[in-house]
């Protein structure tokens, strides 16, 4: 794209031009649009409740509840609970 800004404005430096290309897709553009928001969202809510997650087993495990019962109780495996339990945050 740069050597075609060359060509068409040969006396102009586009050394240090930014080109952003944006298909036009119609309506698909808004689909698009929402389908990445939605992605950024899924992403700080599963964050969030790693962060919840690691928060309730080590309360759990405080009440001295073994590692199978609190893995009952969260419906999660045994190492699950284990990987949780020594995860940073």
């Amino acid at each position: 794209m740069i050597d075609y800004l060359d060509t068409i404005e040969p006396d102009t430096d586009h050394s240090e031009t930014e080109v952003h290309i944006v298909p036009e897709l119609g309506d698909l553009t808004q689909k698009i649009k929402e389908s990445k928001e939605a992605t950024a969202r899924a992403i700080e809510l599963q964050a969030e409740a790693g962060l919840k997650n690691r928060e309730i087993v080590r309360e759990l495990r405080a009440q001295h509840l073994n590692v199978s019962d609190v893995a009952a109780v969260l419906e999660i495996s045994r190492g699950r609970v284990a990987q949780l339990e020594h995860a940073q945050g």
